[in-house]
């Protein structure tokens, strides 16, 4: 799902780079969980995986894409394949949390059964009873909860969530139970954030980084997930 050999990021004033011979891979399927302490280079290592920014010459592969050799017409049809959260999400703030929830199907051309699918996701957590609420009336909280959910909304080969969980607070119960569910389903999740999720039951791999560098990558068991439920695994080009 994601390999990427000794990737390196320049500092703009040629100070010690940013990302410092990054070497990880990822399994299809994976729970993993990026570890480290402000500046360590998570957030910038999450645009990359997430084609927000390109790095000429690094040889990193992403949903089975090299993306060293991805043509620029090609980048936004692998994003579609990709749900993200940051830690400043942006949203349509005069729209409602569910129309917001529907933009991802709606860009990816999947609008048949969109709006159950997001009810679906929604059911039964603190967002459901906000559905019609307009984004801009919500808490931190529950906009850091929206933005987690419109990253899994319609089952995204990958999810990055940047930032982790931090900032949901008693919140974060609905977003561990939606992890679970698409980690189980067989998307790939990627976690960045400066402490280790609650997540112990999914987690395959945890990957310590500080000032730019990998220092640690510990493994658990290998993940077993239904791949029959996401899109098949693209040819590596």
């Amino acid at each position: 799902m994601i390999s990427c050999y000794h990737l390196i990021i320049q500092h703009p004033t040629g100070e010690r780079p940013l990302l410092e011979d990054i070497s990880v891979d990822i399994a299809r399927g994976e729970f993993v969980e990026i570890i480290g302490p402000s500046g360590a280079g998570k957030s910038l290592l999450c645009s990359v995986f997430g084609l927000r920014r390109r790095v000429q010459g690094a040889k990193c592969i992403v949903v089975g894409r090299n993306i060293d050799r991805l043509a620029p017409s090609k980048v936004t049809q692998v994003r579609q394949k990709i749900g993200t959260h940051s830690q400043r999400p942006e949203f349509l703030e005069e729209r409602s949390l569910l129309q917001n929830l529907l933009l991802p199907l709606v860009a990816r051309g999947k609008t048949d059964g969109a709006l159950q699918k997001v009810q679906t996701l929604i059911s039964g957590t603190a967002l459901e009873v906000l559905s019609e609420v307009p984004i801009r009336g919500l808490s931190a909280g529950q906009r850091t909860l929206a933005s987690i959910f419109r990253a899994l909304v319609g089952q995204p080969e990958l999810v990055l969530l940047d930032g982790g969980l931090q900032g949901l607070g008693e919140l974060e119960g609905d977003a561990i139970s939606a992890l679970r569910q698409v980690s189980r389903a067989g998307s790939t999740v990627v976690l960045a954030a400066r402490e280790l999720s609650p997540c112990a039951d999914l987690r395959t791999q945890v990957i310590r980084l500080d000032a730019g560098r990998v220092v640690s990558v510990q493994r658990s068991a290998e993940p077993e997930p239904d791949v029959t439920s996401v899109s098949g695994i693209t040819e590596v080009r």
